[in-house]
């Protein structure tokens, strides 16, 4: 293995290991520093990680200054990627790896390695190995057809490995050329919210979609989509609101998103929707997640991985899909389609719905387990009542209505921790509205075991409204 990948893989080594054990940390640090002396240079963010080691070490490990450490360690690991080039090795479909090469930065770039791999045709490592562990800065791309590759321990020689999908999600970047309508229906919405000077932003994902027809709004728009998550919620909070118009804003997830992540799932339906919404967060500029403030050893590969791989973003295939956006009447006919959909929903006869009910709760209960999501998830609720707060600006957190079998056979643990942890948000402009017991709603409410349909949006606006949201 190279010199320099050792010292990098030692660097991101330590890096996790600050918090909890900072003395054994910072001496390994100290000492893997002095060991690599080509990596000490004379720019600002060496001598800043060089400054931040002695006032911890002078602090006798105060906790502030750990911090500052682990900043300034991210910053130096910046530094030293933008300082040389990168090979990539894709993993996975070739057109995958032929879209992905044309985003990137080839005078930052030093190999580009495909190697073809799906779910059924797993490669073997002979086809790469010796490549890899001759690069200095190997990084490693998958798509979602190739994750078996990582069962094969060869892999663990490169410095990253990251998933394709959340890797251009996290750079907002779209990873197909697919002209979904759902693009337009969209783009519809973001017209509304810059041109008309709404005073409430509505964002969420399928129960939200449903619950706010736009026709029955009248200071609102709903910029919901399906299966949108708390990352995609946050990003456009943070853009919209900074034009200063927005008043309120109402929040929309179910009982189990607290644990859930979109791009982290591979059902075929929200690896579409990822691609979606890439395409409007590039096309409209608004920056995901990954870009607030996080510290080093919180970003996940994905994260890492969409900061150092140079990317050129004006892709001219792609423009040509965004330049089509920009006829009105496409736009208007996408919005009234789907928006039609909503108001033609129907509703499950009696026998079928408790048992639509019961198996979509015991599906999402299945999320309980993922408590790193929950952990993003709660930083980023926290983040957007810190953020809307000092703007002035109220929050309705709304919790839908759902049928009796739906919540009987959700996790318990699950509803007590939501409920919790949404409880302690309230006050100084967070407002929650919990409606998933509402005594208003009944089967005919609902379109299928737990989304609202139309006669059930109706009902969800009126409630709302005589609670005082602006809708």
């Amino acid at each position: 293995m190279a010199q320099e990948l050792v010292f990098l893989k030692e660097i991101k080594s330590l890096s996790k290991n600050i918090e909890s054990n900072a003395e054994q940390a910072v001496n390994q640090l100290v000492k893997c520093l002095s060991d690599h002396p080509a990596f000490i240079m004379d720019n600002e963010p060496t001598i800043n990680l060089l400054n931040s080691v002695a006032a911890v070490l002078e602090s006798g490990l105060a906790q502030t200054e750990i911090g500052c450490l682990k900043e300034a360690l991210w910053h130096y690991w910046l530094n030293i990627f933008h300082h040389q080039k990168l090979d990539i090795f894709f993993f996975g479909n070739e057109e995958h790896a032929g879209y992905f090469y044309q985003y990137l930065d080839k005078s930052a770039l030093g190999n580009f390695y495909f190697i073809k791999c799906t779910l059924t045709e797993p490669v073997s490592a002979a086809a790469f190995h010796q490549q890899l562990t001759e690069s200095q800065r190997p990084i490693i791309i998958y798509d979602h057809d190739a994750a078996n590759i990582l069962t094969l321990p060869e892999v663990n020689a490169a410095l990253l490995i990251a998933d394709f999908q959340e890797v251009m999600f996290n750079k907002a970047a779209p990873f197909s050329y697919n002209e979904d309508t759902f693009i337009a229906y969209l783009q519809e919405k973001h017209l509304r919210l810059i041109n008309k000077d709404p005073a409430t932003l509505i964002v969420g994902n399928s129960y939200c979609y449903h619950a706010f027809p736009q026709k029955n709004l009248r200071s609102a728009v709903n910029l919901a989509m399906h299966s949108m998550d708390m990352k995609q919620a946050q990003a456009m909070i943070a853009h919209y609101t900074e034009r200063g118009n927005v008043k309120e804003i109402v929040i929309m997830f179910g009982m189990f998103d607290l644990f859930y992540e979109l791009a982290k799932t591979r059902a075929e339906e929200n690896i579409r929707v990822v691609n979606i919404l890439s395409h409007y967060n590039q096309l409209n500029n608004i920056i995901p997640h990954h870009k607030t403030r996080q510290s080093f050893v919180d970003r996940t590969a994905c994260e890492w991985a969409a900061e150092i791989i140079p990317f050129h973003m004006n892709v001219p295939a792609l423009n040509n899909i965004h330049q089509k956006l920009d006829c009105a009447e496409t736009l208007a006919k996408c919005h009234d389609f789907w928006e039609q959909r909503k108001e033609d929903a129907a509703f499950l006869d009696e026998s079928e719905a408790p048992v639509s009910s019961a198996a979509r709760a015991k599906l999402h209960s299945k999320n309980y387990k993922y408590k790193l999501s929950q952990q993003a998830n709660m930083r980023l609720l926290l983040e957007i009542a810190e953020q809307t707060k000092k703007s002035g600006i109220t929050v309705h957190y709304v919790i839908p209505p759902f049928p009796a079998a739906y919540r009987e056979h959700m996790h318990q643990g699950m509803l007590q921790e939501n409920r919790t942890f949404l409880d302690s948000l309230c006050g100084d402009g967070f407002v929650l509205h919990d409606l998933s017991a509402h005594q208003d709603f009944d089967r005919i409410d609902f379109l299928d075991g737990d989304h609202i349909n139309y006669t059930g949006a109706l009902k969800i606006i009126k409630v709302l409204e005589n609670a005082g949201v602006a809708l």
